[in-house]
């Protein structure tokens, strides 16, 4: 039976009315509280700021069908690394208290003022030492040397020159420690100025998060081939107390690094020794050298020596190494460490 609007009396009417607005009522709070849970449920992103830490949280894990779908891509980026350069004083006096060298995948050094060396270090800012240092002022030759693995250099001032180069450079950072008071730390055990370290974890939080990721190695990995035998290698540095001999460690496959009467935590498989010249000094007894060109190399691994060339076209380019034969040095896996000397013959030697 249909009943009619009319035929209800003024209280069913009110009953029903109160049914509906009931019932809407209990919608409208139901969807509000379910739109509550789904944002809880899922914030909304907040934007990232364009330089950050590069200890961000990891990003969530794709579907098992995306990382199917880039399988085709992962080798070309599975030996990548973000790295870092960090100058590295080798003053007698700071030669103790060096931190952070037996982590670095490359080292490089360079004559400085007084003839004595100095060393960009380069590490995978995903596995840093604990300490680094003592941290000391930059060199053009080191920026030069190091590009392109690494455009982000951690120093303690530098010369006009070098500092110069970060005015008229973009693609090249400075982070240095002589304006950044609340990340470096001085150690008042060590003598000024060879007393300056930097944490990983201060370290870190001066790092941009969008550091590039690099091929690492660069150069061809493989066993030795041909060359003489060589265990032990004896670099002059116009003194005893700066000397620097390699002893081979067969057991380890290393070579142990005495630099003057201190043994280095470093132990590099390879050795890699460029002639490049010293072209003059500067203001303040600075050194002028270019490492752009081409030159003499000798590669010492495995316990032998092999004679090679350098050649690097471009600061934008990386160091070529080959042998006589124009094929590319095969080097050993660990850790390499680049010594420039102005004269092969007047300044190396080995048994």
């Amino acid at each position: 039976m249909i009943v009619s609007f009319a035929q209800l009396s003024p209280m069913n009417i009110l009953a029903r009315l109160l049914s509906v607005l009931v019932f809407a009522l209990t919608c409208f709070v139901g969807g509000a509280l379910l739109l509550v849970a789904l944002t809880i449920a899922h914030p909304p992103q907040a934007k990232t700021p364009s330089y950050r830490s590069v200890r961000a949280e990891p990003e969530a894990k794709p579907a098992f069908s995306v990382i199917l779908s880039r399988l085709p891509l992962l080798p070309s980026f599975s030996r990548g690394k973000q790295l870092v350069t960090v100058m590295i004083e080798n003053h007698e006096t700071a030669r103790p208290h060096q931190k952070g060298l037996s982590d670095a995948l490359l080292i490089e050094e360079f004559f400085v003022e007084g003839y004595i060396s100095r060393f960009a270090a380069l590490y995978d800012v995903k596995h840093l030492p604990g300490i680094l240092g003592p941290v000391r002022s930059l060199r053009p030759y080191f920026i030069d040397g190091i590009l392109p693995w690494s455009h982000i250099f951690i120093h303690a001032g530098g010369s006009p020159e070098a500092l110069g180069r970060f005015a008229t450079d973009p693609t090249i950072t400075s982070i240095n420690g002589l304006h950044f008071y609340d990340h470096f730390q001085r150690d008042e055990s060590v003598p000024a100025p060879h007393n300056l370290f930097l944490a990983d974890d201060r370290a870190l939080d001066l790092l941009p998060s969008d550091l590039p990721s690099i091929p690492w190695p660069p150069y061809p990995v493989g066993n030795a081939s041909g060359g003489s035998e060589a265990s032990v290698i004896s670099i002059n540095f116009f003194n005893p107390t700066n000397n620097v001999t390699y002893t081979f460690d067969p057991g380890l496959g290393r070579y142990i690094r005495k630099n003057g009467d201190i043994v280095s935590e470093a132990e590099p498989s390879n050795v890699l020794l460029l002639q490049i010249p010293v072209l003059g000094e500067g203001e303040s007894g600075r050194l002028q050298i270019n490492v752009l060109g081409r030159g003499k190399a000798m590669l010492f691994r495995s316990g032998r020596a092999i004679e090679g060339r350098w050649r690097k076209d471009a600061s934008s380019k990386a160091f070529v190494f080959e042998d006589l034969s124009g094929q590319p040095l095969p080097l050993g896996r660990g850790q390499t460490w680049i010594t420039v000397v102005d004269s092969l013959e007047g300044r190396v030697k080995w048994k």
